[in-house]
């Protein structure tokens, strides 16, 4: 099936710093705040729309795509960062009522030295220590893979994973292995599961989507079921559909191609799943804005860093206050006292509904205010009644 976007234009941008780790003294991890207004609010767009995030995993094939999407030679793309994840926006094209951010990650590095960077604890720019359980020092591969299951890939629309950069599908296979067996629990496990697509350059004419898609699959299975934490699983594919909706191997043109057309393709096949998972996200109400994605973020972080064995709460980081609930009783009340008493029944569902709703994140029931908005319409209800301040 074809999901289809609406796009506006974009401005080349540079990148935004998103997160940093190092391993000097131990993992640690840093979030740079702010990150999302610098790439959001920059004068063009619809600074107000859900952005999506889609994250990046390779090394120099993922790169020099990434680099092609960015504008090729003229854009500000570096190539040269490590043991960090940037927040590239889509630039160029007609484009969207809402932002696409691409994640660019390296943090899969396979040298520790890179990652060495100084951690400072206190002050502006300081680490948080991650809870690392594990005996011994954590591989840049494992750790990479918590950071990307455990923070970025709950925000994220699409995940992915460039073969030729990772050993091929077998390489791909192992990588996400890591990722599920890193998975936290959450309480929005079924609305928000990112797609993942795995780019594979092929020299064939007509290549075989479904068997090299099924070799994925199998080698995922293969390995999952190798693993100590699920020996006792019956289903090993409804663990990795727990975590992860989808896997799509997407062929790219051979390597000999120009590389604006092989950015196409990758962006074609990136553009179907990021449109699939808005709709779901959409559908459920969990298509998340750059506020609450930035909230969100640092909720996780404090979740990885202190070891507990509980269910992350997107509803409780929400509402880190509890039920906001002191504008609700006023506009309440004036609601009632603008209505006659005959017609207050009719109100009586959508007031329940609100008193429901005051534990889920601002403009994340839009709908439901719209239709609060109407029925009152029809009950003349004074205009000068803010009914968008009850939801």
């Amino acid at each position: 099936m074809i999901y289809r976007c609406n796009r506006t234009i974009f401005l080349v941008m540079g990148a935004s710093r998103w997160l940093t780790l190092s391993q000097k003294d131990g993992p640690a991890i840093r979030v740079h705040n702010h990150v999302y207004s610098d790439m959001i609010f920059d004068g063009s767009g619809d600074s107000s729309q859900p952005p999506s995030i889609i994250m990046f995993v390779g090394r120099r094939e993922k790169s020099a795509l990434l680099r092609a999407l960015l504008g090729g030679i003229d854009s500000s793309y570096d190539l040269g960062s490590h043991s960090q994840v940037d927040l590239w926006r889509e630039p160029g094209r007609a484009s969207a009522r809402h932002p696409v951010l691409f994640a660019d990650s390296e943090l899969h590095t396979y040298n520790p030295s890179r990652s060495a960077i100084t951690a400072p604890l206190t002050g502006p720019e300081r680490f948080r220590k991650m809870a690392w359980t594990s005996p011994g020092r954590p591989s840049c591969k494992r750790l990479a893979a918590q950071v990307c299951s455990t923070i970025i890939a709950p925000l994220s629309t699409v995940l992915c994973y460039f073969a030729a950069d990772l050993g091929g599908i077998r390489g791909v296979a192992s990588l996400l292995a890591m990722h599920i067996e890193a998975q936290i629990r959450h309480d929005l496990v079924d609305a928000i599961k990112p797609h993942v697509l795995v780019a594979v350059p092929t020299p064939s004419n007509s290549p075989d989507v479904t068997k090299t898609q099924t070799k994925l699959l199998r080698l995922l299975q293969s390995i999952l079921s190798t693993q100590e934490a699920f020996e006792s699983v019956t289903s090993i594919d409804k663990v990795i559909y727990s975590v992860v909706r989808s896997i799509h191997v997407h062929f790219l043109p051979p390597e000999k191609t120009d590389l604006p057309i092989r950015a196409t393709v990758l962006r074609n096949g990136l553009e179907t799943l990021d449109c699939n998972a808005r709709e779901i996200r959409l559908a459920n109400r969990t298509l998340f804005s750059h506020t609450h994605s930035q909230a969100f973020c640092g909720s996780l972080v404090d979740f990885v860093c202190q070891p507990s064995s509980q269910t992350f709460s997107f509803v409780a980081a929400s509402r880190p206050h509890g039920h906001e609930d002191r504008q609700l009783g006023v506009h309440i009340e004036r609601l009632l006292r603008s209505l006659p008493s005959e017609v207050w029944h009719q109100a009586v569902p959508f007031l329940g509904s609100c008193f429901l709703l005051i534990s889920y994140p601002p403009g994340s029931h839009s709908r439901l205010a719209l239709e609060l908005r109407m029925t009152l319409t029809d009950l003349s209800v004074p205009a000068e009644l803010d009914v968008s301040c009850v939801i």
